[in-house]
């Protein structure tokens, strides 16, 4: 009886074609984009009883994402393994400051940005809010999504690391999201400057992420349109690859019988 439970609760985190497995996957998306607007609005001056209503959505949340993350774990086939996968890596980083509420531990609210990374799980594969795409389509999502990804969490972090120090020029939101463009795409007007240490740390992790991870998906989409000679564009509905010989029946990756080879 308990392993049917947990090979159901396994199933529904990772389906996304049965209406359960959807719903689970609609509702985690949803709370993701509700958490992080509360994170930027918490970045602005607001009245005190806003902020402590947005306190208790914010715990109730992340209490929701806690209790996800142990589900997941304890319904993993291979808990290890499951443990270490950069998804529940990202889950544990990202819920990690909802355990730490002291004044000294408040540099840990740098990490609340890093929420809205959770989205990854959901660019895994060909298939985005349950529809399948095209390799090309899923790389330029996952090109808009790391762009995004980038200078949301940049923003956070380098709002939390400046906004209170003396004599910094990002004093809101907007402030740190303006910095972390200019700072990505090496314009550098040099009107906005980092003046802690961490601050400035922060500053390399935007331009090395500018350099490292929007040129490796550019390349990728580059690639999908760069057929070589004597290939025809037909998307194996297995496996996804797209390109094949002029002549193929079957898919040279997986095997898969090619829709439509009966006429090439």
């Amino acid at each position: 009886m308990l392993s049917t439970i947990k090979s159901r609760i396994h199933f529904y985190f990772e389906d996304i074609e049965t209406t359960p497995g959807r719903a689970v996957d609609i509702t985690v998306v949803a709370l993701i984009f509700i958490v992080s607007i509360i994170f930027v609005i918490k970045t602005y001056r607001i009245p005190p009883d806003i902020i402590l209503i947005l306190d208790r959505i914010e715990n109730t949340i992340i209490a929701i994402f806690v209790l996800e993350y142990v589900l997941r774990i304890w319904s993993a086939p291979n808990r290890i393994r499951q443990i270490f996968k950069i998804y529940s890596i990202v889950d544990l980083i990202a819920i990690i400051p909802f355990f730490f509420v002291a004044e000294s531990y408040q540099i840990l609210r740098i990490f609340r940005a890093l929420r809205v990374l959770r989205l990854i799980r959901f660019l895994k594969g060909r298939h985005f809010f349950y529809r399948s795409f095209t390799r090309t389509h899923i790389i330029v999502i996952r090109i808009v999504f790391i762009i995004f990804a980038i200078i949301f969490v940049s923003s956070g972090m380098i709002f939390y690391a400046e906004h209170n120090q003396p004599g910094t020029g990002i004093k809101t939101f907007t402030d740190s999201v303006y910095f972390a463009i200019i700072t990505l795409t090496t314009v550098g007007y040099g009107d906005i400057t980092p003046v802690t240490g961490f601050g400035r740390f922060i500053t390399i992790l935007i331009v090395l992420s500018g350099i490292i991870f929007i040129p490796w998906q550019i390349k990728e989409l580059i690639k999908q349109f760069i057929i070589p000679g004597e290939k025809i564009s037909i998307a194996c509905t297995s496996c996804g690859l797209e390109h094949h010989d002029a002549d193929a029946k079957f898919c040279k990756n997986c095997g898969t019988e090619l829709a439509g080879s009966d006429k090439s």
